[in-house]
């Protein structure tokens, strides 16, 4: 019975490490099993996201690319209605806008056809970074349209200066005392001839300038916003001794009204040559 139980005790003494390693080495497989499956589930999970995200940006793109397609539609319509511009300039601004057109239109086809997000994430980049819709041709084209409105203007104030000029003239013939008056009127005709050059040179300036150009030309569309909005003062000055010319008059002379609104529709265009 002794030579029993010590033989069984060397036996689980010899066993029992053995077990032990055994049971050590299933932990270890069992836990590079689960890690391998975390990171295939990991890997899966960016697959899953970056497919999100690409589909996300395609859908952004979609929608950024189609605002300024018809962004650039509408400037080409308002082209059409320059009037102080000549045809051949109108071909020319609509003729860059369409280029635009046709490039947002090819970089919209290729980012519908990238797969891989880093590639994705330049295309979409170059939307804002690659075409100026906003920051050169809205501002240059509503800079034309400005200095139209002031061209407009400025040949409505002429039409009342020289009205006003005959009428005055007509009371300094009577022996009236215009002294004052036409102090007014030789200052009325100094800013609506400083309204003119500034708006001749906006034209001039915006004519030469094409979006490669920019942001380095950004100066100069700045340099002519500043010439409209001194046009638009001048204006703004040549219509207030307008006003008070017509009130010298109408003391001295008799009242004198302006026509058909007249007066209220050179302050209003005046006042959009800011714009």
């Amino acid at each position: 019975m002794k030579k029993i139980l010590i033989t069984l005790l060397l036996f689980l003494t010899l066993v029992t490490p053995s077990y032990a390693l055994t049971e050590r080495v299933g932990t270890l497989t069992t836990q590079r099993e689960n890690l391998g499956s975390s990171s295939a589930a990991r890997q899966n999970l960016k697959v899953q996201t970056d497919e999100a995200k690409i589909a996300n940006l395609k859908e952004r793109a979609k929608t950024e690319i189609t605002r300024r397609e018809n962004f650039l539609n509408d400037l080409s319509a308002k082209i059409s209605n320059i009037k102080k511009i000549s045809d051949a300039d109108k071909t020319t601004l609509k003729t860059q806008l369409q280029q635009q057109i046709d490039g947002l239109t090819t970089l919209l086809a290729k980012i519908d056809s990238d797969t891989d997000l880093v590639t994705l994430k330049e295309d979409v980049k170059s939307i804002v970074n690659g075409y100026y819709i906003f920051a050169f041709f809205r501002v240059k084209i509503n800079l034309l349209i400005a200095a139209e409105r002031l061209s407009l203007t400025t040949e409505n104030l002429s039409v009342v200066y020289n009205k006003l000029a005959a009428r005055i003239a007509e009371q300094k013939g009577q022996g009236k005392d215009v002294v004052s008056i036409e102090t007014l009127l030789a200052d009325m005709l100094a800013k609506s001839n400083d309204a003119k050059i500034q708006y001749q040179a906006v034209e001039t300036e915006l004519s030469a300038l094409v979006a490669q150009g920019f942001p380095g030309n950004k100066s100069t569309l700045m340099d002519a916003r500043s010439k409209i909005k001194l046009g638009s003062q001048d204006l703004k000055t040549a219509f207030i001794d307008a006003t008070k010319i017509r009130q010298g008059l109408g003391n001295i002379g008799g009242n004198l009204k302006p026509k058909n609104g007249t007066g209220s529709a050179l302050k209003s265009d005046t006042s959009r040559g800011q714009e």
